[in-house]
C-alpha cells in the first residue's frame, strides 16, 4: 500500500511538464492541485486513523487503495483543470485512507515482538514505491505519453497492489 501510494504521488513531477503544455496551463495552477491534495491529505489523517481503530483497518486499506487507483486512471481523461483539481483531492483522500495510520494498526496487531522492526520494514515500501514508479512514470511519458502514464500507475495500484492487500491483509 504504501508503495503504490508514494509511488504514485511522488510521480507528479514526471508529469507536470507534458500536462501543462498540452493544455497551456501554468505550472502553478497544475501544482496547485498537489498542495491542496497535500492539505486534504494532513486534515484527513487524523480521520483515517479513527476508522481504522474503529473499522476494520483492511476495508479502508482496500477502499483507499480503490479511490487512489480510480483517481490515477481518472487522471488520464482529464480536459480542464478543474478535473485535476478534484482528482487530486480523490487521491489524496485514497493515499490517506492506505496511509501509515492504516499499515500502524494492521502492523500493531500482528506484531508484538519486533513490532518497531515490522513497521520499519512497512515503512520501507513508501521509499521503494518512490524509487521505482518514478522511472516506471518517466518511462512510460518519454515513450508512450502522459495520459497512458497515468494508466500504468493506476494498472500498479489495481492490479498489482489491491488484490494484494484483498488476499494478504488480514482483518
Amino acid at each position: 500500500m504504501l508503495f503504490g501510494g508514494a509511488g504514485s504521488r511522488f510521480s507528479f513531477g514526471v508529469f507536470l511538464k507534458p500536462v501543462t503544455e498540452e493544455f497551456d496551463w501554468s505550472r502553478g495552477s497544475l501544482a496547485g492541485a498537489l498542495a491542496i491534495a497535500g492539505l486534504a491529505t494532513g486534515g484527513l489523517r487524523p480521520v483515517a486513523g479513527m476508522l481504522a481503530d474503529r473499522y476494520d483497518p483492511k476495508i479502508i486499506a482496500v477502499s483507499g487503495v480503490l479511490l487512489g487507483g480510480l483517481a490515477l486512471a481518472g487522471m488520464s481523461f482529464v480536459q480542464e483543470l478543474w478535473h485535476v483539481y478534484v482528482l487530486f483531492v480523490i487521491m489524496g483522500i485514497g493515499g490517506t485512507l492506505a496511509s501509515p495510520g492504516a499499515v500502524a494498526k494492521i502492523v500493531g496487531a500482528w506484531f508484538t515482538r519486533r513490532r518497531a522492526l515490522a513497521m520499519s520494514v512497512a515503512g520501507t515500501g513508501s521509499a521503494v514505491g518512490e524509487s521505482s514508479m518514478v522511472p516506471i512514470a518517466a518511462l512510460a511519458v518519454a515513450f508512450i505519453g502522459w495520459r497512458e502514464g497515468y494508466l500504468i500507475l493506476a494498472g500498479i495500484l489495481l492490479f498489482l497492489i489491491l488484490p494484494l492487500v484483498v488476499l494478504l491483509l488480514r482483518s
